[in-house]
């Protein structure tokens, strides 16, 4: 079972790779 205080750093975990991954696909087209 997962308890809530791994879902947190989970949730957390998925929202900075989303950020990153984001962020990317919108500057290396800049670059380029």
């Amino acid at each position: 079972m997962i308890d809530l205080p791994t879902l947190i750093v989970l949730g957390l975990f998925a929202v900075i790779v989303l950020a990153i991954v984001l962020t990317h696909l919108k500057i290396v087209p800049e670059y380029k």
